[in-house]
């Protein structure tokens, strides 16, 4: 057994330790691009760590195996024997440090999957924000058009009425709950004798001539909400008095708030 050479064993040691140091950089060259094409990824970033552990960890073992392979290839074995035990505890450091790494992985890629499924929950919830604003606004524009339009028709309404208030040759006026006089036409006012300002400023007491009348209208509107075809006797500014015949309405006005 003497007589066999050691060098293919040495040279293969040598070459093993070599090519262990050049692909774990390469390993971790290779993770840290991929750190780069991806930096918020964890798993990359995790993997770079572990490589970088495996590279320090192959270097320190494969330096001290070439280092002593050397040594006594050149016959100066004896000097191993001092640099022998910190190459060893320097393996034993990087080896725990690539152990840590794993230990932590399972624990880090649940931590990486509980984030993830919150960011999928939280991606969820901004779609259903982003279609709830769009339908939202879609909604406001069609309240906007339907507002528009309703305006419209009130505007047209309103003319029409002031048209046919303004217009009427018959007594028109409005009254509130005190029974106070609050707008009438110009017929009504030509009727009564007053001016359209003066007549705005009348009660029903003001024009009906007997302050029965008056309690018969206000009781027919309380009770039935309008009135068709009541003869009564109004008197006109110059105390003359003229019959007329009333139909009226109830308006009922709710505010809400």
């Amino acid at each position: 057994m003497s007589d066999l050479s050691m060098l293919p064993a040495i040279l293969i040691d040598i070459s093993g330790s070599t090519a262990n140091i050049i692909f774990s950089f390469l390993a971790a060259w290779y993770a840290f691009k991929l750190t780069r094409l991806n930096p918020n990824n964890f798993l990359w970033g995790y993997l770079f760590y572990v490589t970088m552990a495996i590279a320090a960890f192959a270097t320190s073992r494969g330096v001290g195996h070439i280092v002593k392979e050397l040594l006594f290839i050149t016959g100066n074995g004896e000097l191993w024997k001092p640099i022998g035990p910190f190459s060893g505890g320097f393996n034993t450091l990087f080896m725990i440090s690539v152990a840590a790494v794993m230990i932590f992985y399972h624990k880090g890629v649940q931590a990486y999957e509980a984030i993830e499924q919150e960011a999928a929950k939280l991606k969820q919830s901004k779609i259903r924000l982003t279609r709830a604003a769009r339908e939202l606004k879609e909604l406001n524009l069609n309240l906007e058009e339907k507002v528009e339009e309703r305006a419209a028709e009130l505007s047209k309404s309103e003319k029409k009425f002031r048209h046919l208030f303004t217009a009427s040759k018959d007594m028109v006026f409005f009254t509130d709950s005190s029974q106070a006089i609050l707008d009438m036409n110009a017929s009504g006012s030509e009727m009564l004798g007053y001016a359209l300002p003066e007549s705005s400023r009348l009660t029903l007491r003001d024009i009906f001539r007997h302050e029965g009348d008056v309690a018969v209208y206000a009781k027919m509107l309380a009770n039935d909400g309008y009135i068709r075809d009541l003869e009564a006797e109004f008197k006109k500014k110059d105390g003359t008095t003229i019959y007329v015949l009333i139909s009226a309405t109830a308006l009922s006005m709710t505010r809400r708030g």
